[in-house]
C-alpha cells in the first residue's frame, strides 16, 4: 500500500507542472474576446438605436438599423486590443444612398463576452449584445 501511495505521489509531482502549464495556456488562449459575429445595438447615426451589426472575417462590416430613417451600410472594421474602429464605405438612408459623407468611428470596447460597451472618443456609449446563432 505504501508503494502505491509513493508511486501516486511521484506521478502527481511529474504531471502537475505540465497540467498547470496546459491550464495556463488554455486560460490565456480562451481569455481573448471574440469580436466577430452578429451584434444588436446602436450606432452613432441619428435614431440608429436598434441595429444589427455584423463584424465578419477579413475585417468586413455590415449593418442595418430599424426605425426612421432606416440606416444600412457596409465597410471595414479594425480591432486591436480593446480598440474598435468602424469605417463605413457605403451608407444607405432608406433604399437610397445617403448624401452624407461615409462616417468612421473609433472607440474602446469594455465588458465580458456577449455584452460589450463601445465607448467612442466623443464620450458616446453604445451597448451591443451578441445575437444567438
Amino acid at each position: 500500500m505504501r508503494r502505491l501511495a509513493a508511486a501516486f505521489l511521484t506521478l502527481l509531482r511529474l504531471a502537475l507542472p505540465g497540467g498547470c502549464l496546459l491550464a495556463a495556456f488554455l486560460g490565456l488562449a480562451c481569455s481573448r474576446r471574440m469580436i466577430q459575429g452578429e451584434w444588436q445595438g446602436g450606432l452613432p447615426l441619428p435614431d440608429a438605436r436598434d441595429c444589427s451589426i455584423r463584424l465578419e472575417s477579413g475585417g468586413r462590416l455590415r449593418f442595418a438599423c430599424e426605425g426612421d430613417p432606416r440606416w444600412s451600410g457596409f465597410g471595414r472594421f479594425r480591432w486591436e486590443g480593446d480598440r474598435l474602429e468602424l469605417q463605413v464605405e457605403t451608407l444607405l438612408r432608406g433604399p437610397a444612398r445617403s448624401d452624407e459623407v461615409a462616417p468612421s468611428w473609433s472607440g474602446t470596447i469594455t465588458g465580458p463576452g456577449n455584452q460589450i460597451t463601445w465607448r467612442l472618443e466623443s464620450g458616446e456609449r453604445y451597448v451591443w449584445v451578441r445575437k444567438p446563432r
